[in-house]
């Protein structure tokens, strides 16, 4: 099963110049948090929905690829789009 993301918005009510999804936890930003979370359950297909500052993301996860044993889409669902509009994209 898959596990579907939204972490393309641009966070208006958080406020740096990094993605929501990329706050760091300790060592880690909170995505890679959550993802452990669904791991630990057996889910480890994720699709990740990305709009503003995406290449952040998906440069984080390509340099830790050899580390994680995820298997990740990554989706260009738009810098502008809104919740429903991307689930309909994917």
């Amino acid at each position: 099963m898959k596990v579907v993301l939204l972490c393309g918005g641009r966070g208006v009510r958080y406020s740096s110049e990094i993605p929501k999804s990329m706050a760091m936890i300790g060592d880690k930003p909170i995505i890679q948090h959550i993802m452990e979370i669904y791991s630990i359950q057996g889910f480890n297909d994720f699709i990740l929905c990305l709009g503003w500052k995406q290449e952040e993301i998906v440069n984080y996860f390509e340099s830790k690829k050899s580390e994680l044993d995820y298997n990740i889409t990554y989706v260009d669902t738009g810098q502008e789009t809104h919740t429903g509009k991307r689930l309909k994209l994917i």
